[in-house]
């Protein structure tokens, strides 16, 4: 299926084009099923997603939606953050000499086996929202920054707080925190900057 979107993103890469397109022709023979999410390609099976093309500017990669849950016979696959990144897994490449036609087929096939044996992406377990102190107080004192905030679905408001929470000290925590007044305000997801 076309997706002019999904061309244009093509047309804008800037980093690792040939091996991008090239991990894009694999995914197509496999998956044709291929749409644009959070501003990447991504490759769906029975309105699951099975992977995702990357782009950095050190590598490109394959993220696998079933990761944690994939054998990962060639050990390849990458956590992208730590104790951030639950399923997903990814498969990066610096050069177009690594990628490989036919392992490449094998991990998005047995992606695919997944969404045919029903396997579930599991929810994450903590669904309740940490707050930090420092955001909660922002909160609280001004009713217009609580009402953008209110506006947040769950995992978005996670997001926030999690970038406040991972700064250690109490100095970057407000720099933070005055860096991310603006985007809230704007209801903007604090990776909305990184969107194409």
């Amino acid at each position: 299926m076309e997706d002019h979107a999904v061309e244009l993103y093509f047309d804008k890469v800037r980093h690792f084009k040939d091996e991008i397109l090239f991990l894009r022709s694999i995914a197509l023979k496999t998956l044709p099923e291929e749409a644009l999410k959070w501003g990447s390609p991504t490759y769906i099976y029975k309105g699951k997603l099975i992977a995702t093309i990357a782009e950095f500017k050190t590598y490109c990669g394959l993220w696998f939606h079933y990761g944690s849950l994939m054998s990962d016979p060639l050990n390849v696959f990458v956590s992208g953050k730590e104790n951030q990144t639950k399923v997903m897994r990814q498969w990066r490449f610096s050069s177009i000499q690594e990628i490989n036609d036919n392992d490449i087929t094998s991990y998005l096939l047995e992606a695919m086996a997944l969404v045919d044996q029903g396997a579930k992406i599991p929810k994450q377990l903590n669904q309740t929202l940490a707050i930090p102190p420092e955001l909660e107080n922002i909160l609280n004192e001004n009713s217009s920054i609580k009402t953008a905030w209110d506006s947040f679905s769950l995992s978005c408001k996670r997001e926030y707080a999690e970038y406040i929470s991972s700064a250690k000290r109490e100095e970057t925590k407000m720099r933070r925190i005055e860096k991310i007044i603006p985007m809230i305000l704007e209801k903007k997801g604090i990776n909305d900057a990184y969107k194409r």
